[in-house]
């Protein structure tokens, strides 16, 4: 009997050990363990996380104040690269972010030239490669942004008028890769197999339907493969002959209004001053008129797309690259014609209706 009331004492003895180690790890973990509650909040389920907001006092003038940031939905001021966190959060309503680029896009209209888009890429809208400018946002982004790929409404919101882009990779020339994905298409293939590919492009660079009018018409010019001597009216009938196959991507997909059309004449008129053979041929009188009269005939390019985009010219600098082109006896004939037939046109509406 004595000796296990000894073995009891000591298993007694040793549990006491081994809760007083456990009181000491406890004690230890409390003091390296500090519940910071301004992180984790009183709970310990989190807090909500509000975006910091810009005070009267910024450093921002209320101009640029205006145009960098954006409210949240608590009506405080967010920074840009704060907005792109935010829009790119599982749960973000980007709705406000479409409404905002929308009336961003309307206002950088009303102020801006409509060709002044093309700044990135020189003054006539073109680098080394012919690419186009990018960030044309006269069109709804494009105005007529329908390709029946979707509604460039659902875009993600820029950031600020001219910053970031969500979606869109830094430095990339949207519209030479859309060129590039046109110069792959075979003819042998339905168009709209293309207008997929374009669409899918669209839509993973954040880009628009201008982009894609311009890159498919650039490459159809880069398609007839002009050279310094080729003869003007040999290019007229290679670019007839292309648009055989090509005119539907315009007509039935990407041009969905005037807006979109001005972009495929602003991409010519920059392809004319951009020098190289096809710069050259272009821009030999009477090419460009020629040019335009045929896009005309196929309907790509209806009287009011072109006579917008001369008033726009007739109100630029005419001492310039694209003030010449314009200015060119052929392309001043066809246009005053084209002016005669519309104004006739409506005329004679107008009679129908007085009837």
């Amino acid at each position: 009997d004595s000796s296990s009331g000894e073995e009891e004492e000591e298993e007694g003895g040793g549990g006491a050990e081994v809760a007083g180690a456990a009181a000491d790890a406890a004690g230890a973990s409390a003091a390296d363990f500090v519940t910071d509650h301004d992180v984790v909040g009183e709970d310990g389920l989190g807090r909500v996380w509000t975006p910091p907001s810009q005070d009267d006092d910024s450093d921002f003038d209320s101009e640029s104040d205006s145009d960098s940031t954006s409210s949240s939905g608590n009506g405080l001021k967010v920074d840009p690269a704060l907005e792109v966190v935010m829009s790119q959060s599982i749960g973000f309503d980007s709705a406000g972010l479409y409404r905002k680029r929308a009336s961003l896009q309307d206002r950088h209209v009303e102020e801006e030239d409509d060709f002044s888009d093309f700044d990135d890429h020189g003054e006539d809208g073109f680098g080394d490669g012919g690419g186009a400018g990018g960030s044309d946002d006269e069109f709804g982004e494009d105005g007529g942004d329908d390709l029946a790929f979707g509604d460039d409404a659902g875009q993600a919101g820029a950031a600020a008028a001219f910053g970031t882009i969500v979606g869109r990779q830094k430095d990339v020339d949207v519209v030479e890769e859309l060129k590039q994905i046109c110069l792959e298409h075979e003819t042998t293939s339905p168009i709209d197999n293309l207008a997929i590919e374009l669409n899918s492009y669209k839509f993973s660079q954040n880009a628009t339907y201008a982009d894609c009018a311009r890159g498919a018409i650039l490459a159809v010019l880069e398609r007839i493969d002009v050279a310094a001597d080729t003869p003007p009216a040999r290019l007229v009938s290679a670019l007839k002959s292309e648009l055989e196959h090509w005119a539907p991507l315009f007509t039935e997909k990407v041009c969905r209004g005037v807006d979109d059309e001005r972009a495929v004449i602003s991409a010519i008129e920059g392809a004319a001053v951009g020098g190289g053979d096809l710069g050259d041929v272009l821009g030999t009188e009477p090419v460009f008129r020629f040019v335009l009269q045929t896009l005309h005939d196929a309907e790509i390019v209806n009287e009011e797309a072109i006579l917008a985009w001369a008033a726009k010219r007739r109100e630029g600098d005419q001492e310039g690259p694209l003030g010449k082109l314009f200015m060119q006896g052929p392309t001043q004939d066809f246009l005053e014609w084209l002016q005669e037939e519309s104004e006739s046109e409506s005329g004679s509406d107008e009679d129908s209706d007085s009837d």
